[in-house]
């Protein structure tokens, strides 16, 4: 039913879209390897029918398999050239001397038909027919390569290579054919996952090829091809070659905190270091200045992001001391960062980062008791029964039997009878800001083993 209908098609009147006009004719050389090459189209055909009959998938497979006279890159032709080989001067009509075992019957083409994609165009060498079965039609096969330029197709696509910005977009590409024949052609990503091709993937002659792409956030540079296709195409197949910028290497050196307070006593602090740009920083860090009271026990270098452990002795001396960590990152902004730590002298009471509260003196206000000093640890505790108080909770206290401090009245912290306590100056982490800070001993939180107070003024004593 095939065969009559095409026939049928035949004989309306469609001479231009149906029947093969010879375009040229007794230009042949026999290369007597199996090949025929025509001097016309620079085209080499293979000579011999293909044996046996293919669907249109299975002949495309079989000419790009195809080894023959030491070539590899035959293809499946184009309809524009198998329609090269009509000559209406023989019957089939193609010249029986170069090619005489031609089937009066069906040839395939690799050309899709544009309005139904289940159907390939091909020409029927009896008569010189051209029309469209379908693909999974059995036809003849006889193979092409080579081809002088412009003739039939030339791809050419443009442009060929392109640089993009690591930022993510759009990007378009055009396909033309510069030759005279049917040009259909093909477009897909064959390397870079980032690239994707979202329209034009394939189209005949001229088209456009849309293509999408992520943003780029690493340090490197990529590349993604497209690798566009014209089966028998002089230039074909073109790769399109995309480069996205990388981001740029950009360190940021970050010490958390920059000021530091410590209490006058024996212990350690810590700082931390990251990186907050692109890349890998490295970095170290070193006491420049304040004597030897203070250490770096741990953290002296790294890579990005670490902490620095600092060990420090208890300050005896009537004067507080303060002492520098540097931290250097090469080619780091915001390198190199100074850390200021300082320590008060023991008559300084101090709140650290943690909301530890220090009294190293603390001096009880009845001398007919006869005790000595104390000393005292607190910590902030939030209670959501009382949100609005500043609540701290006694976690450490001892007598000081032989105080090495020599400290004024006025810097003094003070335990009255009523048991309240006043701290005239508590150093806070930023190791600049003094608080003036009155607590009071709360019998009504103070029930479950711990003691409590309730801080009932505060003020920032002037400098």
């Amino acid at each position: 039913m095939q065969r009559v209908r095409l026939f049928f098609l035949s004989l309306c009147g469609l001479c231009m879209v149906l029947f093969a006009c010879p375009a040229w004719a007794g230009q042949y050389v026999d290369n007597r390897d199996g090949t025929v090459t025509d001097t016309s189209t620079g085209l080499m055909w293979q000579q011999a029918t293909a044996p046996g009959t293919y669907t249109w998938d299975q002949a495309i497979s079989y000419c790009g398999s195809l080894s023959l006279a030491g070539y590899t890159d035959w293809w499946l032709p184009t309809i524009d050239e198998l329609k090269s080989l009509v000559d209406t001067r023989y019957r089939p009509t193609i010249d029986p001397t170069y090619f005489p075992d031609t089937a009066a019957s069906w040839y395939w083409s690799s050309t899709t038909h544009v309005s139904n994609t289940n159907y390939a165009w091909n020409v029927y060498f009896d008569f010189g027919y051209v029309s469209y079965p379908n693909k999974n039609y059995a036809g003849y096969v006889r193979a092409v390569r080579g081809g002088q330029s412009g003739l039939f197709g030339n791809l050419v696509i443009s442009p060929v290579s392109r640089d993009m910005t690591k930022d993510a977009g759009t990007t378009t590409f055009s396909v033309s054919n510069t030759g005279t024949g049917t040009m259909p052609w093909s477009a897909s990503v064959i390397s870079g996952s980032w690239l994707t091709i979202t329209s034009g993937a394939s189209g005949t002659d001229s088209g456009t090829i849309y293509c999408s792409f992520t943003a780029n956030t690493s340090t490197s540079a990529r590349t993604a091809t497209i690798h566009v296709t014209a089966t028998g195409a002089t230039g074909s197949p073109v790769d399109v070659t995309v480069t996205q910028a990388p981001t740029p290497v950009q360190l940021v050196l970050s010490v958390t905190p920059s000021k530091q307070a410590v209490s006058n006593d024996v212990g350690a602090t810590t700082f931390s270091v990251s990186n907050t740009g692109t890349g890998d920083m490295q970095w170290t860090a070193a006491v420049t200045s304040g004597g030897s009271w203070l250490a770096i026990s741990s953290g002296a270098s790294g890579t990005n992001s670490g902490t620095i452990t600092c060990n420090f002795t208890a300050n005896t001396s009537s004067s507080a001391r303060t002492a520098t960590i540097r931290v250097t990152a090469t080619g780091a902004t915001g390198s190199p960062v100074d850390v200021t730590v300082t320590q008060p002298t023991g008559c300084t009471a101090t709140l650290d980062g943690n909301l530890m509260l220090h009294i190293s003196v603390l001096s009880y206000l009845n001398p007919s008791w006869g005790a000595p000093s104390f000393w005292a640890y607190f910590v902030y505790e939030y209670n959501p029964t009382y949100p609005a108080l500043i609540i701290f909770k006694m976690t450490n206290a001892g007598i000081i039997t032989a105080s090495t401090y020599s400290c004024k009245t006025s810097e003094t912290s003070t335990l009255s009878d009523d048991l309240k306590i006043h701290i005239p100056n508590v150093l806070l982490a930023d190791g600049i800001t003094l608080l003036s800070v009155d607590m009071e001993y709360i019998p009504v939180l103070s029930t479950d083993g711990n003691t409590y107070f309730v801080v009932t003024k505060y003020g920032v004593v002037p400098n």
